[in-house]
């Protein structure tokens, strides 16, 4: 265990479960957990994901080890208590958070609770930090979320949930504050572009993104800043942007100035050279060899004559 990181933020929490079993509600278990990307509930899911999971296991006929823990909540439900989960105290450091659950645990009866030790042991701050920075943990996360989708009882519930949820002013300062200055990097466009290649959307997606839109009418900050984009676009397309060597490469190829020119006086790699060779300008050069005016053409290109008599 990585020794408690004073300089991390206050942000860990004690929380317990209680159950009721008819008689009034008693607390079962005491634990600590620390809230580093992950909202305070997880961890109380966790166990009962795990619980529940071992329930079936158990109908199925396996007989799989099990903490205290995990097999009295799996009792707890099987026999229909009602279970509650309790948040004792959060925004502590890791000491104290540990201090208080010592004191909890020491507190209850050692035939009612679920915990196996005295407390004050398990993942700090610094843990979690370590384990979120790791970009192998991250690598692996991402690789075991790939191809997997939701039930469409699962997306039922989670529209369910997130119907009514607004998010605060602190919530979209702060949201808004973390996105900016972050630059896309060229593998992540890269990515994003391979995965939307071939995707698109459907009828009913399409009907429903038209019926969400349909009504809503921009605020007049809203229109102001649109038009200021658009005018600033139309004066100056490319303030403050630059092609990528990439575009640059592709734009050069496919450039008609770069193809070669048969003219009267020989062939030229380039409309630029035969311009200066002959003394006149560019864009009169591209257009004689576009025209095949003056027995100029470009070499990949037939002149008019020979395809008429082919």
């Amino acid at each position: 265990m990585t020794a408690p990181d004073p300089a991390m933020p206050k942000n860990c929490f004690v929380y317990g479960i209680a159950v009721d079993d008819g008689s009034g509600p008693v607390l079962r278990y005491v634990g600590k957990a620390t809230r580093l990307k992950r909202s305070r509930w997880c961890r109380f899911k966790q166990h009962m994901w795990e619980a529940r999971n071992l329930i079936e296991l158990r109908k199925q006929g396996h007989k799989p080890r099990a903490t205290k823990l995990c097999s009295g909540l799996a009792k707890a439900i099987r026999l229909g208590h009602e279970i509650f989960k309790v948040i004792i105290g959060d925004g502590f450091d890791d000491e104290t958070a540990f201090q208080l659950e010592r004191q909890l645990i020491e507190g209850m009866s050692p035939d009612l609770r679920w915990n196996l030790r005295e407390g004050g042991e398990g993942f700090t701050s610094a843990d979690a930090k370590k384990i979120w920075e790791c970009e192998e943990h991250r690598r692996r996360m991402s690789e075991a979320g790939r191809g997997r989708t939701h039930t469409e009882e699962a997306r039922r519930k989670l529209s369910e949930a997130a119907k009514g949820r607004t998010h605060t002013e602190e919530h979209r300062r702060k949201n808004s504050e973390a996105q900016k200055g972050r630059i896309p990097s060229a593998e992540t466009l890269r990515k994003r572009s391979e995965a939307m290649k071939g995707r698109s959307h459907t009828e009913e997606h399409r009907r429903k993104n038209s019926e969400a839109k349909k009504g809503r009418a921009l605020t007049e900050e809203h229109r102001r800043k649109l038009c200021e984009a658009r005018r600033r676009r139309k004066i100056e397309p490319m303030k403050g942007r630059t092609h990528t060597e990439e575009a640059r490469r592709k734009m050069s190829a496919n450039s008609p100035l770069v193809r070669a020119v048969c003219t009267p006086a020989g062939v030229f790699r380039s409309v630029t050279e035969a311009a200066a060779a002959h003394g006149i300008g560019r864009d009169t050069a591209w257009k004689r060899a576009n025209n095949q005016r003056h027995g100029w053409y470009f070499a990949d290109e037939k002149p008019k004559a020979q395809a008429i008599a082919a």
